[in-house]
């Protein structure tokens, strides 16, 4: 019985090794190609590609082929956001809400919102709810709130079809 077992271990562990050693080589042929992404929107984001410079963003915000780095993704988004970009517009509201790579701001933060929501961006109309609802940096106002969620959820954003 002892060998049985020792034999079904031994066989398990080259299995659990083998699985291991795959995971760790698909893990760095992701990285590597995070990597060649990064390089290759970094040289369309710096010649003023604004669909490249919030892909750019997301990928530091999220650590997509590195560590997360809020500072930078601020950087790019800020460089859409100048252009009326309103996914920029939006993730600049959220990174001034959370305080993520620039200081914690929400009068920064709703301008950017408005201005993003403005361009019908339905998750800044999102965030917009949710800051009138909770009062953040607003006067609280339920029928602002309201609203904002109302544009939100006609605008597609499911979150917003939930409350």
């Amino acid at each position: 019985m002892k060998r049985a077992i020792f034999y079904i271990m031994k066989k398990h562990y080259k299995f659990s090794r083998s699985l291991i050693a795959l995971f760790v080589t698909f893990t760095l042929l992701i990285v590597a190609a995070y990597a060649a992404d990064i390089k290759a929107l970094t040289q369309k984001a710096q010649q003023g590609d604004i669909k490249s410079q919030v892909e750019l963003g997301f990928m530091y915000h999220e650590g997509k082929g590195g560590k997360k780095d809020f500072k930078e993704a601020a950087k790019w988004w800020k460089m859409a956001a100048d252009k009326n970009d309103p996914a920029a517009l939006s993730h600049m509201g959220t990174i001034y809400a959370l305080g993520e790579g620039v200081k914690k701001d929400y009068k920064q933060a709703i301008n950017y919102f408005q201005k993003a929501a403005k361009l019908g961006n339905s998750e800044a109309l999102y965030n917009l709810g949710v800051f009138y609802a909770n009062g953040y940096g607003v006067k609280k106002d339920s029928n602002q709130a309201v609203k904002f969620y109302t544009q939100a959820a006609n605008k597609g954003n499911v979150a917003a079809h939930i409350i």
